[in-house]
């Protein structure tokens, strides 16, 4: 049941984000008004393109630091149950047992 509950969960958070998305898309698509502020931050960034790299990259570096923390987080956690005494959990991708 709770990993039922998870999945409609976790699809009605993406549903959510995809009428969001393409809300936001609508909006832009259709806002005339925004075409002198557009073009003010594209001149912007292009005198800046320091300050546009960090834009683009932020994602990506944001992704990799949560990706160490918990990759951290399950060494600590398997070192920790090593240290009990109980055994290796079964991997997904491996035949290991």
């Amino acid at each position: 049941m709770l990993d039922a509950r998870r999945w409609l969960t976790f699809l009605w958070m993406n549903v959510v984000a995809a009428i969001l998305a393409m809300a936001v898309f609508v909006f832009v698509l259709e806002a005339d008004f925004l075409d002198g502020q557009a073009r003010a931050v594209a001149r912007w960034l292009d005198r800046h393109p320091g300050w546009a790299s960090w834009t683009a990259a932020t994602p990506l570096l944001v992704t990799i630091a949560i990706g160490l923390h918990y990759g951290r987080r399950g060494m600590r956690r398997r070192r920790a149950a090593a240290a009990r005494g109980e055994p290796r959990q079964r991997c997904m991708f491996t035949d290991a047992p």
